[in-house]
C-alpha cells in the first residue's frame, strides 16, 4: 500500500512538472507566428486555452486511473500461491473462517480445477500435531461419496525461528452450501422427502467411518460440517476432532473426580456444546464414550431439519442430560416413523440408540418402500 500511494505521488509530481501548452513560451509571439496567429492574438489565446484545458483534462484522468488501480489492489490484493502435492495453486476467494482455520476456493493453474484449501494456523507443536492427525485421518480415509474428497496437504514454516506453522489440506469444494443453507432456502420447512435424502447422506458418512477397524468417531458432526458438493451429494467435513479411542467409564474405577474432570474437559475442548451427548455433558454419569455420540449428533442434526431449530438450543447441561426437549407444531405434518427414528437417535443412554449400520438399514428400507 505505502508503494503504492508513492506511485501515485511520483506520477502527479511529474506530470506538474510539465510545462502545459499554455506556458510562457508557447504564447510568445513566435509560437503565434509557427501557429499562423500573428494577426489575431485573441485566436492565439483561445487556442492555448483549449490546450491547456485539454492537458489539465489529461493530467486528471492519469490521476484517477492511478488511483483506481491503488485501490483495486488494495481490495482484491495481490494472488497467493501455493504448491500442494504437486499441484500449484492460486487463491481466488475466502469461503469460511473459524478458530485458526481458513478456508479458500483456489485453482489449479495447471488444470483450471477448483478445490477448496483448508489453512490451519499452529502456533505451536500441539497445535501442529493436531493438524497433522487431520490430515492423516483423512489421508487413511476411503473414498466415499458423502465424505469430503482429499487431495493431499502440505506444512509451510512462517518465519524464520519462529515455530510457527500452516498445515495446508486440500479438498474437494463443495459449492452448494451447508444445511444451514438448506434450511435457508425452504424457509425453514424442508419437504420430508428432501430431508430423508440429506440425512441418509450423511449417515451414510458416519457408517463408512464407523466400519473402520478401528472405528473412527467424527465428534463434531453439525448442520454447518454438511456440505452440499457438486455432484448433488451431501458430504461431512471438518475431521479436527476424530478419535478412534472407545472408554467404558464405569470399568475404570481409578477415576476420581478431578480426574473426571480433566477428562470432562478433554472431550469437550473441539466439540460443541449443544451437539453434545449426555455422556459428554455429565461424564460422572459414567456411561460408556463410544461411536454412540456420533450417532446423538446426527440426532440433533434430523430433528434441526425437521423443526428448524435445535432441541437443545439454549445448551443447558440438565436438558442434554435427560435428554429433555419438547416437539415444536410443524405444517405438514411429519411421519410418526420419521419422529420415531429421530427419538431413538437422541436417547440419553449410549447404549439403547441404534448403530450407524442399524440407522442406514433403517433409511433403506424407508427409502425402498416411497
Amino acid at each position: 500500500m505505502f508503494f503504492s500511494f508513492l506511485l501515485l505521488i511520483v506520477v502527479v509530481v511529474f506530470l506538474l512538472s510539465i510545462p502545459p501548452p499554455c506556458s510562457a513560451s508557447w504564447a510568445s509571439p513566435r509560437c503565434w507566428e509557427a501557429r499562423g496567429c500573428i494577426t489575431c492574438c485573441c485566436c492565439c489565446c483561445c487556442c492555448c486555452c483549449c490546450c491547456c484545458c485539454c492537458w489539465l483534462l489529461l493530467v486528471v484522468v492519469v490521476v484517477v486511473v492511478v488511483v483506481v488501480v491503488i485501490v483495486v489492489v488494495a481490495v482484491v490484493g495481490p494472488r497467493v500461491h501455493h504448491e500442494v502435492n504437486g499441484r500449484r495453486l492460486e487463491e481466488e476467494r475466502l469461503i469460511s473462517e473459524g478458530g485458526f482455520a481458513f478456508v479458500y476456493e483456489v485453482r489449479d493453474l495447471d488444470t483450471g480445477e477448483a478445490f477448496a484449501l483448508k489453512k490451519i494456523l499452529c502456533q505451536d507443536e500441539e497445535g501442529l500435531a493436531a493438524a497433522k492427525r487431520e490430515a492423516d485421518v483423512l489421508d487413511g480415509l476411503p473414498s466415499h461419496k458423502n465424505i469430503v474428497g482429499y487431495f493431499g496437504s502440505a506444512i509451510v514454516k512462517q518465519g524464520a525461528g519462529s515455530g510457527n506453522h500452516e498445515v495446508l489440506l486440500l479438498l474437494e469444494l463443495c459449492p452448494g452450501g451447508h444445511l444451514l443453507d438448506l434450511l435457508d432456502r425452504h424457509n425453514g420447512r424442508i419437504p420430508e422427502e428432501e430431508i430423508v435424502k440429506a440425512f441418509t447422506d450423511v449417515a451414510e458418512a458416519v457408517f463408512c467411518l464407523h466400519s473402520n477397524s478401528p472405528p473412527i468417531q467424527h465428534r463434531d458432526l453439525k448442520l454447518e460440517n454438511v456440505l452440499h458438493g457438486s455432484d448433488g451429494f451431501w458430504k461431512v467435513v471438518d475431521f479436527g476432532s476424530w478419535s478412534d479411542e472407545s472408554m467404558d467409564l464405569a470399568a475404570l474405577e481409578a477415576l476420581g473426580p478431578k480426574q473426571l474432570g480433566i477428562l470432562s474437559e478433554e472431550l469437550g475442548r473441539h466439540t460443541t456444546m449443544m451437539y453434545r451427548p449426555p455422556e459428554m455433558v455429565d461424564v460422572y454419569q459414567k456411561l460408556p464414550v463410544t461411536c454412540a455420540m456420533d450417532l446423538w449428533m446426527l440426532g440433533c442434526i434430523l430433528f434441526s431439519l425437521m423443526y428448524s431449530q435445535h432441541p437443545f438450543q439454549d445448551s443447558a447441561a440438565l436438558a442434554i442430560r435427560t435428554a429433555q426437549y419438547s416437539l415444536p407444531p410443524r405444517k405438514p405434518l411429519l411421519s410418526p416413523k420419521l419422529v420415531e427414528l429421530m427419538i431413538w437417535l437422541l436417547l440419553p443412554d449410549p447404549r439403547q440408540r441404534p448403530t450407524a449400520k442399524q440407522l442406514v438399514l433403517a433409511l433403506w428400507q424407508w427409502t425402498e418402500t416411497q
